[in-house]
């Protein structure tokens, strides 16, 4: 093999590597800044949740919200707990004609969402919600309040096809 040829192939091997380790970055960077987003929506909401836990009591929360306009809107699940974990109502995310399901919340996570934990995923993909809480009611009533993650999957796909595009053809114009 000649040296000529030796150099062609590091080149390109070095460019490949290069190229991955930018759109592993890339993908890794996007991800979190819409996480951040995720999470900054979510502490807002809570905000307003604790409010109007102050006026409606939350054993009407789901009542409320079906004769009327959402509260929480569509990309939102709420979830109403009692000091036992049992659940008291809830309102799942997703158009009322078709709902998504609520999003599986183990004992763990609960006890972290009611020991004040920033927002964390819970599930996996597309079937995953970002959580966070709201404890009212004197600390009786634990709100969670789960975000689900499809956009965020979608978004996170387009990406990537667009840096194996890019990737894929600056390979091949190489």
């Amino acid at each position: 093999m000649t040296i000529r040829r030796r150099l062609v192939i590091v080149s390109v091997a070095a460019f490949v590597a290069v190229l991955l380790a930018a759109g592993f970055a890339t993908m890794a960077l996007l991800r979190d800044r819409l996480l951040r987003d995720v999470d900054a929506s979510l502490q807002e909401r809570v905000a307003g949740l604790e409010q109007l836990s102050d006026l409606v009591p939350v054993d009407l929360l789901e009542t409320f919200t079906n004769q009327g306009p959402r509260i929480s809107g569509t990309d939102l699940a709420i979830i109403a707990l009692a000091p036992d974990d049992s659940e008291i109502a809830s309102i799942p995310s997703g158009p009322p004609e078709d709902p998504d399901p609520l999003p599986a919340i183990e004992a763990s996570d609960v006890e972290r969402l009611r020991n004040g934990a920033e927002p964390f995923t819970v599930g996996w993909g597309p079937d995953g919600y970002r959580v966070t809480a709201a404890i009212v009611n004197d600390g009786e009533t634990t709100l969670v309040l789960a975000q689900p993650l499809d956009d965020l999957a979608e978004t996170m796909s387009a990406a990537l096809l667009v840096l194996l595009t890019v990737g894929v053809g600056a390979a091949v114009l190489l």
